[in-house]
């Protein structure tokens, strides 16, 4: 087969066939994979970065995307795997399908571990009674019309693994002496990994860094278990004879219920800036645990994995990445939730690069999906605005803000200029004015002739919209500046008119000889 693969696909490096070949089970799915090769690649590199990809993202993108956002990153990697990863985070779990039988035997091998890794003392939970358990595996099976006893013969293979013992009276009973922490963990994380979401979403936290007991703690795993939405940290020390379980109950464990309460608040800390250069992008979870992570995007994605716990909750794209945020429809209107994902915004671009004064904003209604008609009030109840939606209020909606933000004049130093250069070409007079002129840290005379023409092209269909521009043109529409003219003609070459604005602020204007 490998050969006639070869014959089939001559433009294909043989590593690379061998590599599809062993990654996908089923022969049509590497024929077709080969070719999405043969049709998108001309390098071995651009083979091999395409194969990951598609490997990656099997379950989670259709490869035809895959290969489209492929071709619009003009065939570069990492391009390519940031957008595929911004596309996992938004699929919406919710109405995804998963297979019943794998959804029944996780849902129970994820209760009998959650609760051994929760009680390890408590006996009940080592405990598991043969008819109870046949009796809700059947109840299971009966609401998605699947076979029981075959499930069931499955499920005792997983208590035999997870080092359970079946005694004379038919009942699994796990050993009072002998908890195998470690290996629970192992297989309670196996099981966390079959989660829908875990397969649709990419990235995932692996390791995480959480304040505990008056100082940082980094622990080695970190698994969240939406079934019984909880935050699962293990500790293990260096001779691996001692494990740390801390578990993190975000919300009423019980699957049916509904969670609105999760809050998530971001912030910056800067403290060891001076000391160890380093700096810190810091979040708490539901007003209770502090997590700190390197960067914005190691924040970001923990942050989203914390939103999922919510069943409400809102995606907002702000410069090609994704951010989530929880809220509550019931009790948050329209302008709070969009000033949320601002404040989200700016701590993110200020521990970035800085800029941390909000100076444009604008909600895109005829962007949000689902489509929003008619928004008058930006104070109405967002359960006003969805009710009326499938799935609500289990649902994820989308929303398109434009945000743009400086460094903030606190943030800046004072220079003095005391001499000005005179650039004929721009047709700008320069001369040193009396009254001190405050610091522009954005404008330098060697710079002026780039920033015009950025300025020019970047900024010119907001400066129409600019209030300050229909306020000149009510000026002159009124004649105000003839009415400031002085009709004196011997004092006009050394006669300076201000004209107030808004603001205290003044236009000085000077009359050339």
């Amino acid at each position: 087969m490998f050969a006639q693969l070869q014959q089939n696909f001559p433009k294909i490096d043989k590593e690379v066939i061998l590599k599809a070949w062993n990654w996908f089970e089923k022969i049509n799915e590497t024929m077709a994979v080969l070719t999405l090769l043969t049709e998108n690649t001309t390098t071995l590199e651009q083979q091999e970065n395409l194969l990951v990809l598609l490997k990656q993202f099997n379950t989670k993108v259709e490869k035809g995307k895959i290969t489209q956002i492929w071709k619009s990153c003009n065939q570069f990697y990492f391009n390519t795997l940031v957008k595929l990863r911004e596309i996992c985070l938004i699929n919406p779990v919710n109405e995804l399908h998963e297979d019943g039988d794998l959804k029944i035997l996780r849902e129970m091998c994820l209760h009998i571990l959650w609760n051994i890794l929760k009680y390890p003392t408590n006996i009940k939970y080592r405990q598991i009674n043969y008819q109870n358990l046949y009796d809700n595996l059947q109840s299971k099976c009966y609401q998605l019309g699947k076979d029981v006893n075959q499930i069931f013969v499955i499920m005792e293979h997983n208590l035999q693994r997870f080092g359970f013992e079946k005694r004379n009276d038919k009942n699994w009973y796990y050993p009072k002496n002998d908890i195998q922490l470690l290996w629970l963990w192992q297989c309670y994380r196996e099981w966390i990994n079959q989660q829908i979401i875990y397969k649709e979403r990419f990235v995932f936290p692996g390791t995480i860094c959480m304040f505990t007991n008056g100082k940082w703690i980094n622990y080695d795993e970190v698994v969240f278990d939406y079934q019984h939405r909880t935050i699962m940290l293990l500790n293990i020390n260096e001779d691996k004879d001692k494990l740390k379980i801390k578990i993190l109950q975000v919300g009423n464990p019980k699957k049916n219920s509904l969670e609105f309460n999760v809050h998530i608040q971001w912030y910056n800390d800067f403290n060891d800036t001076n000391i160890t250069h380093a700096k810190w992008a810091c979040l708490t979870f539901n007003h209770t645990w502090h997590f700190r992570t390197i960067d914005n995007f190691d924040r970001r994605y923990l942050s989203n994995c914390c939103v999922d716990f919510n069943s409400f909750s809102v995606i907002s794209e702000y410069q090609t990445q994704f951010y989530k945020e929880s809220l509550n429809p019931y009790c948050i209107s329209l302008k709070q939730g969009t000033q949320r994902l601002k404040d989200k915004f700016q701590i993110a671009k200020h521990f970035q690069n800085g800029t941390d004064e909000l100076v444009y904003c604008k909600c895109e209604f005829e962007e949000f999906y689902p489509l929003i008609v008619n928004i008058s009030n930006e104070n109405v109840i967002l359960y006003d605005i969805y009710k009326h939606f499938s799935h609500f209020p289990i649902i994820q909606v989308y929303w398109k803000i434009d945000a743009r933000f400086i460094v903030s004049y606190k943030h800046t130093v004072t220079i003095e200029r005391t001499k000005l250069s005179e650039d004929d070409d721009l047709g700008i007079e320069s001369y040193l004015s009396k009254q001190n002129p405050k610091f522009n840290p954005l404008l330098y005379e060697c710079d002026i002739h780039k920033l015009k023409a950025i300025n020019d092209k970047l900024w010119s269909n907001k400066i129409r919209n600019s209030p300050l521009k229909h306020l000149l043109h009510e000026i002159i529409k009124n004649d105000y500046l003839r009415d400031l003219i002085t009709i004196t003609r011997r004092h006009i070459h050394s006669k300076k008119n201000f004209m107030k604005i808004s603001n205290n602020k003044f236009i000085t204007v000077k009359k050339s000889k």
